[in-house]
Parts: C-alpha cells; structure tokens; sequence
C-alpha cells in the first residue's frame, strides 16, 4: 500500500497493490464546493492522491453525488464511478452520511452508503501505477491546483473518521464501523 522510491506515497489504485477500502462520514453544508480553478461550478475533493485517484462530491441539483475517480497520469486505465452510475451515490445535504468504497485495481469497486450497498462493478478495469519519481501529494478536503498558492474545490462540509484499510471490507465489516461510529 505504500510505494516504495524517491518520494514514498499512499498507493491504493496500483494493479500490484491488492484491495483497499476508503471511507468515512461527510456532511456537505451546501451541494457545490469553493472555488474551481476553471470558473466552472466547484466541487467537493474529500480525499485525493494528486497523481492516482480521487473521492469528490458533485452537486446534482440540491444534493451532492459522490464519485470515485482513478487517473491514468503515468499509464494504467482511468475509471470513474460517475461514468457507471445514475443515482446511486447521491446524497442530501445538510446531514451526516457514511460511505466506503472498495477498490479492487483491475478488478472491481463497491459503493456502499450508510452500511448498505449501493453500487458494485466486478468488471472495473481502472488502476494507476506507482508515481513515486515526485511527491504525489494526498489532500484531504481540497486540491492545491497548479497555481500555487491557490486552493481550489475546498469542500464545503465536515469530513469525521476518515479511514484507509489495506484490505477489500465486507459488508458486514462496513455494517459494523457504522453502527460503532454513529
């Protein structure tokens, strides 16, 4: 799960790095984020790895859908859960929601909300080599752009108990955290 190099990472979307799971409790105060770096409408980054993969929140009219992105920066299959899904991974605002996703590279996602799930794709082609020639930075809450010192798609929101596993959860698992951390 940790890329070895230069510049050591979290790596959880490489083909050679198992199942990972990654999850926790949002709550978004309004369904877009603060400032995009395009002026197009800003989004929510919750949780990203610069150079492998991303966990956003998207305004759909008064809600925010939930997305899961793997990047193909340096080879490897892009994927987003976005481009599979229709309404699976949307959530209100203005209310505490868990979600887990469960990412198998080359292999498959889960989506589950509130310990229920919601979304599976056991064709998932998308993973994202190792980039550890340069610091791939992980943000929590936003993205750092490319015109330091902006910030840009600041979350709009809470983030509570965010957590990685190195492991594929089951729903049980997931189940359990739930009920624990309510």
């Amino acid at each position: 799960m940790i890329a070895r190099g230069a510049n050591e990472e979290l790596s959880i979307m490489a083909s050679n790095s198992g199942p990972a799971s990654i999850g926790g409790w949002v709550y978004f105060d309004q369904p877009s984020g603060m400032r995009h770096q395009n002026n197009d409408q800003p989004i929510h980054h919750i949780f990203r790895n610069d150079a492998e993969y991303v966990v956003q929140g998207v305004p759909v009219d008064d809600q925010v859908r939930l997305r899961l992105s793997i990047r193909s920066q340096r080879g490897g299959v892009s994927y987003s859960t976005e481009d599979q899904t229709t309404g699976e991974m949307t959530i209100p605002i203005n209310e505490w929601h868990h979600f887990m996703y469960v990412v198998d590279p080359q292999s498959s996602v889960r989506f589950f909300l509130d310990g229920e799930q919601r979304f599976v794709d056991e064709t998932m082609p998308g993973y994202s080599p190792n980039v550890s020639d340069y610091w791939s930075h992980e943000t929590v809450g936003s993205w750092y752009g490319t015109r330091n010192p902006d910030w840009y798609n600041l979350m709009v929101g809470k983030l509570a108990d965010l957590r990685i596993y190195q492991t594929g959860l089951t729903g049980d698992e997931i189940e359990q955290i739930v009920t624990n951390t309510r």
